[in-house]
Protein backbone atom coordinates (compact mmCIF):
# COMPACT_ATOMS: atom_id res chain seq x y z
CA UNK A 1 0.00 0.00 0.00
CA UNK A 2 1.44 3.63 -0.97
CA UNK A 3 1.74 6.15 1.85
CA UNK A 4 -0.86 8.25 0.64
CA UNK A 5 -3.60 5.70 0.33
CA UNK A 6 -2.45 4.52 3.83
CA UNK A 7 -2.41 8.10 5.53
CA UNK A 8 -5.25 8.07 7.96
CA UNK A 9 -7.11 10.93 7.45
CA UNK A 10 -9.99 12.65 9.39
CA UNK A 11 -12.93 14.43 7.67
CA UNK A 12 -15.78 16.36 10.50
CA UNK A 13 -17.87 18.05 7.96
CA UNK A 14 -21.57 18.60 8.55
CA UNK A 15 -22.73 19.37 5.28
CA UNK A 16 -22.86 15.94 3.07
CA UNK A 17 -22.46 18.33 -0.49
CA UNK A 18 -19.00 19.73 0.74
CA UNK A 19 -18.00 16.18 2.11
CA UNK A 20 -18.85 14.64 -1.31
CA UNK A 21 -16.74 17.89 -2.68
CA UNK A 22 -13.47 16.77 -0.41
CA UNK A 23 -13.89 13.08 -0.83
CA UNK A 24 -13.59 13.53 -4.58
CA UNK A 25 -10.57 15.61 -4.14
CA UNK A 26 -8.33 13.62 -1.66
CA UNK A 27 -9.15 10.45 -3.40
CA UNK A 28 -8.44 11.95 -6.86
CA UNK A 29 -5.21 12.85 -5.23
CA UNK A 30 -4.56 9.37 -3.89
CA UNK A 31 -5.59 9.57 -0.47
CA UNK A 32 -7.61 6.53 0.19
CA UNK A 33 -7.31 6.14 4.07
CA UNK A 34 -10.82 8.79 4.74
CA UNK A 35 -13.13 8.73 7.41
CA UNK A 36 -15.75 11.02 7.23
CA UNK A 37 -17.86 12.65 10.75
CA UNK A 38 -21.01 15.24 10.99
CA UNK A 39 -20.37 16.13 14.20
CA UNK A 40 -18.23 17.00 17.55
CA UNK A 41 -18.92 13.34 19.54
CA UNK A 42 -18.05 11.39 16.41
CA UNK A 43 -15.31 13.47 15.76
CA UNK A 44 -13.71 12.39 19.48
CA UNK A 45 -15.08 8.81 19.00
CA UNK A 46 -13.02 8.56 15.66
CA UNK A 47 -9.88 10.27 17.02
CA UNK A 48 -9.41 8.02 20.30
CA UNK A 49 -10.39 4.62 18.40
CA UNK A 50 -8.04 5.07 15.00
CA UNK A 51 -4.48 6.39 14.06
CA UNK A 52 -5.31 9.51 12.38
CA UNK A 53 -2.52 11.15 10.26
CA UNK A 54 -4.33 14.35 9.86
CA UNK A 55 -7.93 15.59 10.47
CA UNK A 56 -9.54 18.15 8.61
CA UNK A 57 -12.00 19.96 10.65
CA UNK A 58 -15.07 22.22 9.98
CA UNK A 59 -14.62 25.51 11.63
CA UNK A 60 -17.73 25.95 13.61
CA UNK A 61 -17.17 21.83 14.92
CA UNK A 62 -13.71 22.83 15.79
CA UNK A 63 -14.57 26.19 18.07
CA UNK A 64 -17.95 25.01 19.31
CA UNK A 65 -17.61 25.02 23.72
CA UNK A 66 -14.70 26.94 23.60
CA UNK A 67 -12.56 25.02 21.18
CA UNK A 68 -13.32 21.85 22.74
CA UNK A 69 -12.39 19.47 19.58
CA UNK A 70 -9.10 21.74 19.48
CA UNK A 71 -8.69 20.95 23.14
CA UNK A 72 -9.35 17.19 22.99
CA UNK A 73 -6.65 16.65 20.47
CA UNK A 74 -3.66 19.23 21.44
CA UNK A 75 -4.07 18.29 25.52
CA UNK A 76 -3.85 14.90 24.66
CA UNK A 77 -0.38 13.14 25.41
CA UNK A 78 -0.93 10.68 21.99
CA UNK A 79 -2.81 13.26 19.72
CA UNK A 80 -0.83 16.67 20.17
CA UNK A 81 1.15 16.06 17.56
CA UNK A 82 -1.83 15.93 15.22
CA UNK A 83 -2.36 18.48 12.54
CA UNK A 84 -5.75 20.18 12.24
CA UNK A 85 -6.81 21.82 9.75
CA UNK A 86 -9.89 24.23 9.49
CA UNK A 87 -12.62 24.72 7.18
CA UNK A 88 -14.51 28.09 7.30
CA UNK A 89 -16.86 30.29 5.49
CA UNK A 90 -15.97 33.86 6.11
CA UNK A 91 -15.41 32.87 9.93
CA UNK A 92 -14.20 35.84 12.02
CA UNK A 93 -10.60 37.04 11.98
CA UNK A 94 -10.10 37.14 15.56
CA UNK A 95 -11.45 33.48 16.27
CA UNK A 96 -9.76 32.21 13.26
CA UNK A 97 -6.04 33.71 15.08
CA UNK A 98 -6.98 32.55 18.68
CA UNK A 99 -7.70 28.78 16.97
CA UNK A 100 -3.99 29.33 15.23
CA UNK A 101 -2.97 30.17 18.42
CA UNK A 102 -4.68 27.01 20.09
CA UNK A 103 -2.89 24.76 17.59
CA UNK A 104 -4.82 24.07 14.65
CA UNK A 105 -2.30 24.14 11.66
CA UNK A 106 -4.01 26.17 8.70
CA UNK A 107 -7.06 27.72 7.93
CA UNK A 108 -9.20 27.35 4.50
CA UNK A 109 -11.73 29.54 3.89
CA UNK A 110 -15.02 27.83 1.80
CA UNK A 111 -15.41 27.63 -1.13
CA UNK A 112 -11.49 26.36 -1.88
CA UNK A 113 -10.45 25.31 -5.15
CA UNK A 114 -9.31 21.15 -4.96
CA UNK A 115 -5.12 22.67 -6.21
CA UNK A 116 -5.15 25.20 -3.03
CA UNK A 117 -6.67 22.19 -0.62
CA UNK A 118 -3.85 19.98 -2.24
CA UNK A 119 -0.86 22.42 -1.77
CA UNK A 120 -2.07 23.30 2.09
CA UNK A 121 -2.20 19.59 2.86
CA UNK A 122 0.44 18.55 1.01
CA UNK A 123 2.61 21.18 2.64
CA UNK A 124 1.90 19.70 6.17
CA UNK A 125 2.34 16.08 5.12
CA UNK A 126 5.18 16.39 3.15
CA UNK A 127 6.59 19.76 4.23
CA UNK A 128 9.81 19.94 6.57
CA UNK A 129 8.87 19.08 10.50
CA UNK A 130 7.44 22.10 12.30
CA UNK A 131 8.35 23.57 15.87
CA UNK A 132 4.89 23.00 18.39
CA UNK A 133 3.72 24.60 21.21
CA UNK A 134 2.48 21.74 23.49
CA UNK A 135 -0.29 23.39 25.47
CA UNK A 136 -1.17 22.44 28.99
CA UNK A 137 -4.38 24.60 29.95
CA UNK A 138 -7.48 24.62 28.19
CA UNK A 139 -9.12 27.33 26.14
CA UNK A 140 -10.50 30.10 27.96
CA UNK A 141 -7.77 30.47 30.44
CA UNK A 142 -5.15 33.08 30.46
CA UNK A 143 -2.62 30.39 30.29
CA UNK A 144 -4.47 28.57 27.23
CA UNK A 145 -1.99 29.38 24.26
CA UNK A 146 1.25 28.91 26.23
CA UNK A 147 3.46 25.66 26.45
CA UNK A 148 6.47 24.37 25.82
CA UNK A 149 8.33 24.69 22.02
CA UNK A 150 8.46 21.34 20.65
CA UNK A 151 10.17 20.27 17.32
CA UNK A 152 8.35 17.81 15.61
CA UNK A 153 10.61 14.51 14.51
CA UNK A 154 11.23 13.58 11.13
CA UNK A 155 8.33 11.12 10.00
CA UNK A 156 10.11 7.81 8.32
CA UNK A 157 6.92 7.52 6.00
CA UNK A 158 7.53 11.27 4.47
CA UNK A 159 11.17 10.74 4.51
CA UNK A 160 10.62 7.48 2.39
CA UNK A 161 8.22 9.12 0.41
CA UNK A 162 10.44 12.44 -0.30
CA UNK A 163 12.85 9.86 -0.51
CA UNK A 164 10.84 8.36 -3.67
CA UNK A 165 9.82 11.14 -5.72
CA UNK A 166 13.79 12.11 -5.88
CA UNK A 167 14.51 8.69 -7.46
CA UNK A 168 11.50 8.98 -9.99
CA UNK A 169 13.44 11.95 -10.21
CA UNK A 170 17.18 10.72 -10.59
CA UNK A 171 15.43 7.66 -13.05
CA UNK A 172 13.64 10.67 -15.13
CA UNK A 173 17.26 12.81 -15.51
CA UNK A 174 19.40 9.53 -16.60
CA UNK A 175 16.26 9.20 -19.60
CA UNK A 176 16.62 12.52 -20.43
CA UNK A 177 20.40 12.27 -20.94
CA UNK A 178 20.08 9.34 -22.87
CA UNK A 179 17.06 10.85 -25.09
CA UNK A 180 14.20 8.89 -23.87
CA UNK A 181 11.95 11.38 -24.03
CA UNK A 182 8.49 9.87 -23.43
CA UNK A 183 9.97 7.70 -21.00
CA UNK A 184 10.96 10.46 -18.68
CA UNK A 185 8.21 12.27 -19.07
CA UNK A 186 6.21 9.16 -17.27
CA UNK A 187 8.75 9.43 -14.26
CA UNK A 188 9.25 13.17 -14.10
CA UNK A 189 5.03 13.16 -13.56
CA UNK A 190 4.88 9.94 -11.48
CA UNK A 191 7.66 11.76 -9.44
CA UNK A 192 5.04 14.82 -8.99
CA UNK A 193 2.21 12.73 -8.62
CA UNK A 194 4.09 11.57 -5.40
CA UNK A 195 4.50 15.20 -3.85
CA UNK A 196 2.86 17.83 -6.00
CA UNK A 197 5.34 20.32 -4.19
CA UNK A 198 8.54 19.07 -5.65
CA UNK A 199 9.71 21.52 -8.12
CA UNK A 200 12.36 19.72 -9.41
CA UNK A 201 9.60 17.12 -11.26
CA UNK A 202 8.28 20.31 -13.34
CA UNK A 203 11.82 21.41 -13.92
CA UNK A 204 12.73 17.86 -15.11
CA UNK A 205 9.36 18.36 -17.67
CA UNK A 206 10.24 21.63 -18.69
CA UNK A 207 13.98 20.06 -19.83
CA UNK A 208 12.34 17.41 -21.76
CA UNK A 209 10.03 19.30 -23.64
CA UNK A 210 12.18 21.83 -24.38
CA UNK A 211 14.69 19.23 -25.81
CA UNK A 212 11.66 17.85 -27.84
CA UNK A 213 11.62 21.27 -29.77
CA UNK A 214 7.92 22.15 -27.22
CA UNK A 215 9.23 25.58 -26.02
CA UNK A 216 5.44 26.51 -25.40
CA UNK A 217 5.21 23.28 -22.91
CA UNK A 218 8.29 24.21 -21.19
CA UNK A 219 7.52 27.27 -21.02
CA UNK A 220 4.09 26.35 -18.74
CA UNK A 221 6.20 23.75 -16.62
CA UNK A 222 9.01 26.31 -15.98
CA UNK A 223 6.46 28.31 -14.48
CA UNK A 224 4.82 25.47 -12.41
CA UNK A 225 8.11 25.08 -10.90
CA UNK A 226 8.80 28.80 -9.78
CA UNK A 227 5.18 28.78 -8.61
CA UNK A 228 5.99 25.72 -6.47
CA UNK A 229 8.77 27.54 -5.30
CA UNK A 230 7.19 30.25 -4.03
CA UNK A 231 4.36 28.46 -2.45
CA UNK A 232 7.42 26.81 -0.45
CA UNK A 233 8.66 30.20 0.58
CA UNK A 234 12.14 29.86 -1.81
CA UNK A 235 12.28 33.13 -3.27
CA UNK A 236 15.81 32.87 -4.51
CA UNK A 237 14.85 29.83 -6.96
CA UNK A 238 11.47 31.34 -8.00
CA UNK A 239 12.99 34.01 -8.84
CA UNK A 240 15.40 32.09 -10.74
CA UNK A 241 13.13 29.45 -12.36
CA UNK A 242 10.99 32.65 -13.39
CA UNK A 243 13.68 34.84 -15.15
CA UNK A 244 14.59 31.83 -17.30
CA UNK A 245 10.80 30.94 -17.75
CA UNK A 246 10.77 34.60 -19.07
CA UNK A 247 13.12 34.19 -21.36
CA UNK A 248 11.58 31.61 -23.05
CA UNK A 249 7.75 33.56 -23.13
CA UNK A 250 8.11 37.40 -22.26
CA UNK A 251 4.49 36.86 -21.11
CA UNK A 252 5.34 34.08 -18.28
CA UNK A 253 3.13 34.37 -15.42
CA UNK A 254 4.46 36.05 -11.91
CA UNK A 255 4.91 32.85 -9.66
CA UNK A 256 3.98 35.14 -6.55
CA UNK A 257 0.81 36.51 -8.38
CA UNK A 258 -0.10 33.34 -9.20
CA UNK A 259 0.05 32.36 -5.30
CA UNK A 260 -1.76 35.23 -4.49
CA UNK A 261 -4.91 35.04 -6.64
CA UNK A 262 -5.07 31.48 -5.50
CA UNK A 263 -5.45 33.41 -1.69
CA UNK A 264 -7.58 35.86 -3.55
CA UNK A 265 -10.65 34.21 -1.65
CA UNK A 266 -8.70 33.34 1.60
CA UNK A 267 -8.86 34.85 4.76
CA UNK A 268 -4.73 34.77 5.15
CA UNK A 269 -4.35 38.46 4.48
CA UNK A 270 -0.59 38.80 5.08
CA UNK A 271 0.23 35.86 3.13
CA UNK A 272 -1.67 37.21 0.03
CA UNK A 273 -0.19 40.14 0.57
CA UNK A 274 3.42 38.71 0.78
CA UNK A 275 2.44 36.88 -2.27
CA UNK A 276 1.57 40.61 -4.19
CA UNK A 277 4.30 42.13 -2.66
CA UNK A 278 6.58 39.95 -3.92
CA UNK A 279 4.93 39.29 -7.28
CA UNK A 280 6.00 43.72 -7.59
CA UNK A 281 9.41 43.29 -6.55
CA UNK A 282 10.21 40.43 -9.40
CA UNK A 283 8.64 42.22 -12.08
CA UNK A 284 8.17 45.69 -11.10
CA UNK A 285 6.27 46.94 -14.40
CA UNK A 286 3.86 43.82 -14.21
CA UNK A 287 0.67 46.17 -14.17
CA UNK A 288 -1.62 43.35 -13.02
CA UNK A 289 0.14 42.75 -10.20
CA UNK A 290 0.53 46.16 -8.88
CA UNK A 291 -3.49 46.13 -9.26
CA UNK A 292 -4.06 42.89 -7.29
CA UNK A 293 -1.33 44.44 -4.67
CA UNK A 294 -3.29 47.77 -4.58
CA UNK A 295 -6.51 45.77 -3.96
CA UNK A 296 -5.36 43.68 -1.19
CA UNK A 297 -3.61 46.70 0.62
CA UNK A 298 -7.23 48.40 0.04
CA UNK A 299 -8.92 44.88 1.63
CA UNK A 300 -6.72 45.28 4.83
CA UNK A 301 -6.94 48.90 5.09
CA UNK A 302 -3.65 50.16 4.01
CA UNK A 303 -5.09 52.88 1.76
CA UNK A 304 -2.18 54.91 1.65
CA UNK A 305 -0.11 51.48 0.60
CA UNK A 306 -2.81 50.98 -1.36
CA UNK A 307 -2.27 54.69 -3.73
CA UNK A 308 1.23 54.45 -3.68
CA UNK A 309 1.87 50.66 -5.42
CA UNK A 310 -0.65 52.84 -8.39
CA UNK A 311 1.65 55.61 -8.38
CA UNK A 312 4.00 54.05 -11.04
CA UNK A 313 1.05 53.18 -13.48
CA UNK A 314 -0.32 56.94 -13.27
CA UNK A 315 -0.92 58.04 -17.05
CA UNK A 316 -0.73 54.74 -18.49
CA UNK A 317 -4.23 53.94 -18.61
CA UNK A 318 -3.79 50.46 -16.71
CA UNK A 319 -5.86 51.60 -13.55
CA UNK A 320 -9.07 49.65 -13.32
CA UNK A 321 -12.21 52.25 -13.16
CA UNK A 322 -13.11 50.70 -9.63
CA UNK A 323 -9.47 51.99 -8.58
CA UNK A 324 -9.62 55.41 -9.17
CA UNK A 325 -11.03 56.57 -6.17
CA UNK A 326 -7.32 55.40 -4.67
CA UNK A 327 -5.43 57.95 -6.54
CA UNK A 328 -8.19 61.04 -6.46
CA UNK A 329 -5.74 62.32 -3.48
CA UNK A 330 -2.73 62.30 -6.04
CA UNK A 331 -1.51 65.99 -6.10
CA UNK A 332 -1.22 67.86 -9.11
CA UNK A 333 2.76 69.36 -7.75
CA UNK A 334 3.55 65.76 -7.80
CA UNK A 335 7.69 65.75 -9.20
CA UNK A 336 6.72 63.54 -11.86
CA UNK A 337 4.50 65.55 -14.70
CA UNK A 338 3.71 62.61 -16.37
CA UNK A 339 1.61 61.19 -14.00
CA UNK A 340 -1.41 61.93 -15.22
CA UNK A 341 -4.62 59.46 -14.85
CA UNK A 342 -6.87 59.83 -18.46
CA UNK A 343 -10.70 58.62 -17.40
CA UNK A 344 -12.44 57.71 -20.82
CA UNK A 345 -16.16 56.44 -21.48
CA UNK A 346 -17.53 56.57 -24.58
CA UNK A 347 -20.76 59.01 -23.26
CA UNK A 348 -22.09 60.96 -20.75
CA UNK A 349 -25.50 61.25 -19.08
CA UNK A 350 -25.14 58.55 -16.74
CA UNK A 351 -26.55 60.68 -13.47
CA UNK A 352 -29.47 60.21 -11.22
CA UNK A 353 -32.55 61.85 -11.19
CA UNK A 354 -32.42 65.63 -11.88
CA UNK A 355 -28.92 65.25 -13.65
CA UNK A 356 -30.11 62.34 -15.77
CA UNK A 357 -33.14 64.21 -17.07
CA UNK A 358 -30.97 67.31 -17.72
CA UNK A 359 -28.00 65.49 -19.61
CA UNK A 360 -27.39 65.53 -22.98
CA UNK A 361 -25.84 62.36 -24.72
CA UNK A 362 -22.50 63.63 -26.11
CA UNK A 363 -19.12 62.16 -26.80
CA UNK A 364 -16.56 62.23 -23.67
CA UNK A 365 -14.09 63.90 -26.04
CA UNK A 366 -16.38 67.26 -26.02
CA UNK A 367 -16.29 67.62 -22.17
CA UNK A 368 -13.78 67.26 -19.63
CA UNK A 369 -13.23 68.19 -16.70
CA UNK A 370 -10.14 68.22 -14.18
CA UNK A 371 -10.56 69.63 -10.22
CA UNK A 372 -7.65 72.17 -8.68
CA UNK A 373 -5.09 70.05 -6.81
CA UNK A 374 -5.87 66.55 -8.31
CA UNK A 375 -4.74 64.45 -11.06
CA UNK A 376 -7.76 62.59 -11.83
CA UNK A 377 -9.59 63.45 -15.31
CA UNK A 378 -13.06 63.28 -14.47
CA UNK A 379 -15.77 61.98 -16.56
CA UNK A 380 -18.47 64.62 -16.95
CA UNK A 381 -21.74 62.97 -16.49
CA UNK A 382 -24.18 65.96 -16.75
CA UNK A 383 -24.67 69.10 -18.57
CA UNK A 384 -26.94 71.82 -17.76
CA UNK A 385 -27.90 75.44 -17.60
CA UNK A 386 -26.22 75.78 -14.16
CA UNK A 387 -22.87 74.07 -15.62
CA UNK A 388 -21.47 70.56 -15.43
CA UNK A 389 -21.51 67.76 -13.32
CA UNK A 390 -18.67 65.34 -12.40
CA UNK A 391 -17.61 62.45 -10.57
CA UNK A 392 -16.36 62.70 -7.77
CA UNK A 393 -15.27 59.55 -6.52
CA UNK A 394 -14.74 60.49 -2.74
CA UNK A 395 -13.94 63.33 -2.80
CA UNK A 396 -16.11 65.78 -0.11
CA UNK A 397 -17.69 68.67 -1.52
CA UNK A 398 -20.08 71.29 -0.12
CA UNK A 399 -23.04 73.45 -0.97
CA UNK A 400 -21.40 76.96 -1.93
CA UNK A 401 -17.79 75.65 -1.72
CA UNK A 402 -16.03 77.56 -4.95
CA UNK A 403 -13.39 75.75 -7.45
CA UNK A 404 -11.91 75.95 -10.23
CA UNK A 405 -12.10 74.01 -12.95
CA UNK A 406 -8.59 73.32 -14.71
CA UNK A 407 -9.96 72.48 -18.39
CA UNK A 408 -13.55 72.14 -19.80
CA UNK A 409 -13.60 71.52 -23.85
CA UNK A 410 -17.18 72.52 -25.51
CA UNK A 411 -17.49 71.59 -28.75
CA UNK A 412 -13.79 72.42 -29.58
CA UNK A 413 -13.31 75.20 -27.70
CA UNK A 414 -11.37 74.74 -24.85
CA UNK A 415 -11.79 77.21 -22.03
CA UNK A 416 -9.34 77.07 -19.08
CA UNK A 417 -9.15 77.89 -15.37
CA UNK A 418 -12.73 78.35 -15.17
CA UNK A 419 -14.48 79.68 -11.92
CA UNK A 420 -17.07 77.77 -10.73
CA UNK A 421 -19.42 77.21 -7.46
CA UNK A 422 -20.90 73.82 -5.98
CA UNK A 423 -24.96 73.64 -6.13
CA UNK A 424 -25.43 70.32 -5.69
CA UNK A 425 -23.82 67.26 -4.48
CA UNK A 426 -25.53 64.08 -4.87
CA UNK A 427 -23.75 60.52 -3.55
CA UNK A 428 -22.41 60.06 -7.27
CA UNK A 429 -22.23 63.98 -8.67
CA UNK A 430 -21.18 67.11 -8.05
CA UNK A 431 -22.89 70.07 -10.03
CA UNK A 432 -21.10 73.25 -10.39
CA UNK A 433 -22.49 76.20 -11.71
CA UNK A 434 -19.72 78.40 -14.34
CA UNK A 435 -18.83 81.50 -13.56
CA UNK A 436 -17.43 84.87 -15.08
CA UNK A 437 -18.21 83.26 -19.05
CA UNK A 438 -16.96 85.72 -21.42
CA UNK A 439 -20.04 86.66 -24.08
CA UNK A 440 -17.96 83.98 -26.94
CA UNK A 441 -17.79 81.55 -24.05
CA UNK A 442 -21.04 81.88 -22.67
CA UNK A 443 -22.35 81.85 -26.43
CA UNK A 444 -20.70 78.43 -27.07
CA UNK A 445 -22.19 77.02 -23.89
CA UNK A 446 -25.37 78.13 -24.80
CA UNK A 447 -25.60 76.30 -27.99
CA UNK A 448 -24.12 73.04 -26.39
CA UNK A 449 -26.05 72.71 -23.31
CA UNK A 450 -29.54 72.43 -23.08
CA UNK A 451 -31.70 75.28 -21.85
CA UNK A 452 -34.40 74.91 -19.56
Amino acid sequence: MSFKSSLGILVAEPCAQIRCIIQKILTENGYKNITFVADVPSALDELHKHQTDLALLDFDLATADTYLLIDEVVLDKRLYRLPLVLMGNNSPIGQIDEAMRLGAREYINKPFTPYLLMVRLEKIILGPPKKIVRRTAKAGTPEAAEGTAEQLPANEAVTAQQDMATRLFLDGHQLLKGRQYEKAIKKFAAAARVNMLFPEAYKGLAEVFRAMGMLDRSSQFLAKASETYAWLGNDEEAAKVFEVSRKMDPAAPNPYKTVGDHLAGQKQNPERLRAYERAVALAPKDSSARVALSRAYADAGQKDKATATLRPMMGKGDIPADMQHLIVGLHRDDPDPSRVIRFMSDSVGGGDGVEKRRAKRVPLAEYAARMPRLDDSFAVVDASQVGISFKHNGQEFKIGEKVVLDLLTLDGVKLKKLKGVVRRVSPRLVGCEILGLTGKQAEVFKNIVPQE
